[in-house]
């Protein structure tokens, strides 16, 4: 405990040194701390679930469809025959519409289960029952759970919620239970219904729609799950050829299924803010090697006095444990800040968000990793300092040496400069990648064009011809609002991913709908093309004589004209079929339209079709129009016009293209602000070290430089003397990070876009940055060594 005070002492008699010291690591240690919480909060936490481990996620699989759901038939028949599953459930996303009489209509995120879906997760409600199987029947499903928000915000917790009727999506639904709170699976859910097609549609094996899991039996591992289900795909594919003959199976834990997209660029981040933390402790080293010679003389007093090598060692190991503590605490709260405001900042696709925080695990690893950093950091100068022989200290006066020790300094400078150099060139191509990507041609001008989302409820607009009614009136009215230029409607706007249909073309060979080609599909109204700025290359567009009982007619996208009519100058009047009817009911080809980026700006653009609206009505709308200036200004009035329509329709998501562009972006710009913030931050703490040690070399080799200009050496010499030093610790610290960079390229490969991870580019204009920064840094010490005066130098000595 004395050694401890003294420590302190010492720490405050040097306000400089500490402040600097502390907040060294503050960065250091802050950094790691907010990412780290993002790590276990993402990647290392186990699911909310008893016993998550046992959790699979199960997808079928074609050539077309790596991860796809299943069909319900499909699903009913693994259910009932698998022998090594608990239990196996599957749900689908729902939106639904919330109606109460006197206020405005709302949409709720929701979700359509089969039964056990609360008894696979272990999950069982705070107040009420789980669903009853006679409550999955066509007819009998009007029950209900909600979510512990929604009976908090809605309901004020009133335990009498249990038998209140709910209008949604334009039915009577009664609330049976209440699930526990932070439970929002699947999404952000906040109800849960039940999934109760007719006999039909849970028999049918060729709509894949539903989302499935398992729990695994006790005792049973992924493999032998996979073998099982594997060997259930094969039957089914000999007793149901035409629909499952082209199917496997697969599963993934379902931890690993949530988070496997992301985990990339989180270990790239991880990667970043450990380079960081080590660039901090390398400079705080320095600073204590430096701090350790200055004492010198006070060490060899204490070995005069009789301390031995150890309690010396033990004093100034506890010193720099001190230091570090200190740093730890302050970095850990400057982590928690900086935590908070990361989550602010960060895209909603992120998974698990909501589970992260800065808990005892991360608290834990701060805590180790600050001992560890300081005991190791703290040694190395302890060490060196208790090796001073007595008799050269006491003469010296106090000052250092720059002999055979220095090289550890030096060593630490071409550390940082290396690790820098990696974070730099890792910054870098992200950068790069994100200007291709900003560069990339969408297809289509999202310059004053504003999208609404509409649900419409099938209860309420069961006949296609109600849903055909609403979009006819909702174009028209939003067509006549004052500042639109034109309206439209389809089932999703570009970037928004979309529905993929099966196909076949005139002519080509006989296909199944299991080993059909696909074709991403948009049902739009004629003015669709205009309102987006899709560019017509063939033929014409839709007009308003392409109605029901007219003949088919279908657009494809250029991407569609190449994989399918090679060669083929133009299309134009050839003939295909979306879904496969017997007969077939081809739609001729009236157009060709240009590529429009459906799913993200970086993925390749699929085949594309469009048709009129009326061929498949969906319930699912999004509301595109085009304004003669601000869009924005027009949401208000579209809200309104849905309204004025069905009045229990709620509108969401009203965004402008613009911004759903930006938002296809966040997770890459979200990566490279953290990046970059920690490239600029090394690159500073870098440059501090490297003016901090050529400095220090300065003020210790003064008697050698007055001895030089004493003998004739012009300033010039000793500037270049300097520099020469400097350009060497940077040099090598710049070819060992190259080096790093080129090794650890795989690791950021899928991160890039449109530039390779060992782009020419970057890895010459990084070193040439860093070189020149690390030039100026060398400059003001060389300069300050060339005004040394001679006789100052020498009578000091």
């Amino acid at each position: 405990m004395h050694d401890l005070r003294y420590a302190f002492r010492q720490l405050l008699k040097a306000p400089d040194f500490t402040c600097v010291a502390v907040l060294t690591l503050a960065l250091g240690i802050g950094a790691n701390t907010a990412i780290f919480s993002v790590i276990n909060g993402v990647l290392l936490r186990p699911l909310p679930y008893d016993q998550p481990e046992q959790l699979m996620r199960i997808y079928h699989r074609s050539q077309n469809f790596p991860k796809a759901p299943y069909a319900a038939g499909g699903f009913f028949s693994v259910r009932t025959d698998n022998q090594t599953f608990e239990t196996i459930t599957a749900w689908q996303t729902n939106n639904f519409n919330l109606y109460t009489e006197g206020a405005e209509p709302e949409r709720i995120e929701g979700a359509a289960v089969t039964d056990g879906f609360l008894r696979t997760l272990k999950i069982n409600p705070v107040i009420g029952r789980d669903f009853k199987a006679d409550e999955f029947a066509p007819g009998q499903d009007g029950a209900v759970i909600i979510s512990y928000t929604m009976w908090q915000q809605r309901f004020g917790g009133a335990r009498d919620v249990l038998g209140r009727t709910l209008q949604l999506n334009g039915r009577a639904r009664q609330v049976i239970g209440v699930a526990p709170d932070q439970f929002n699976f699947p999404g952000k859910s906040q109800l849960w219904a039940p999934f109760a097609p007719d006999d039909f549609n849970r028999t049918r094996r060729d709509l894949h729609n539903l989302q499935v899991m398992g729990r695994l039996k006790p005792g049973v591992t992924a493999q032998q799950a996979q073998a099982d289900l594997a060997a259930l795909t094969t039957r089914y594919a000999k007793d149901h050829a035409n629909t499952d003959a082209d199917w496997a199976c697969v599963t993934f834990p379902m931890l690993q299924d949530a988070v496997g997209q992301i985990k990339p660029a989180l270990l790239v981040l991880v990667a970043s803010v450990i380079a960081l933390l080590l660039i901090a402790c390398a400079n705080v080293t320095n600073l204590l090697l430096a701090r350790a010679a200055s004492r010198r003389r006070e060490m060899a007093v204490r070995a005069a006095l009789g301390a031995g090598r150890g309690r010396i060692v033990r004093q100034l190991v506890i010193e720099a444990l001190a230091l570090f503590g200190t740093g730890g605490i302050v970095g850990a709260l400057l982590g928690a800040w900086l935590l908070h405001g990361l989550l602010a900042f960060a895209p909603a696709n992120i998974p698990r968000l909501a589970q992260v925080s800065v808990d005892w695990r991360v608290l834990a690893v701060t805590s180790t990793a600050t001992l560890l950093t300081g005991l190791i950091c703290g040694l190395v100068p302890a060490w060196q300092a208790s090796r001073t022989q007595l008799t050269d200290a006491l003469r010296a006066g106090g000052h250092g040496s720059t002999g055979k020790r220095g090289w550890l300094r030096n060593a630490l400078v071409v550390l940082q400069v290396a690790a820098t150099v990696m974070l730099l060139i890792c910054s870098g191509l992200l950068i790069r990648s994100f200007h291709r990507l900003q560069q990339v041609d969408a297809g289509f001008d999202p310059s004053r064009v504003m999208t609404m989302r509409v649900d419409l409820p099938l209860a309420r607009y069961t006949e296609p011809e109600k849903r055909r009614q609403f979009v006819t009136e909702i174009v028209r009215r939003l067509g006549t609002l004052p500042g639109v230029q034109s309206a439209a409607v389809t089932n999703a706007a570009p970037l928004t991913s979309g529905p993929t249909f099966i196909m076949r073309i005139e002519g080509a060979p006989a296909v199944t709908p299991s080993s059909a080609p696909v074709t991403r599909y948009r049902g739009i109204t004629p003015d669709y093309f205009n309102t987006m700025g899709i560019a017509l290359l063939r033929g014409r567009q839709f007009t308003s004589q392409d109605v029901p009982g007219s003949p088919r007619v279908v657009i494809i996208n250029q991407a569609f004209a190449r994989k399918f009519f090679p060669g083929v100058e133009n299309p134009v009047g050839k003939r295909i079929e979306i879904a496969l009817d017997d007969p077939p009911r081809w739609g001729e080809i009236v157009g060709v339209v240009a590529d429009v980026k459906i799913d993200s700006l970086e993925a390749e653009t699929p085949v594309q079709t469009y048709e009129p609206y009326h061929e498949f009505s969906f319930p699912s709308l999004a509301l595109v129009l085009r304004a003669s200036g601000d869009p924005l200004i027009l949401a208000a009035a579209m809200r309104r016009e849905v309204l004025a329509v069905d009045p229990q329709q709620p509108v969401h998501t009203q965004k402008t293209m613009e911004q759903l562009v930006t938002d296809s972006l966040g997770q890459r710009y979200f990566s490279l602000l953290l990046v970059a913030t920690f490239a600029v931050v090394a690159l500073t703490l870098a440059i501090i070290g490297l003016y901090g040690v050529i400095a220090y070399n300065v003020v210790q080799r003064t008697r050698e430089f007055g001895v030089r200009l004493a003998i004739g050496a012009g300033r010039g010499n000793i500037l270049a003397l300097v520099l020469a030093d400097g350009v060497r610790l940077v040099g090598l610290g710049v070819i060992l990070g190259v080096v790093g960079a080129l090794f650890s390229a795989r690791l950021m490969q899928s991160l890039l876009f449109g530039v390779g991870a060992r782009d020419p580019l970057t890895y010459v204009l990084i070193p040439l940055i860093l070189g020149s920064v690390g030039l100026l840094a060398c400059l003001l010490p060389a300069r300050r060594a060339t005004k040394v005066d001679p006789i100052i130098a020498l009578r000091a000595e």
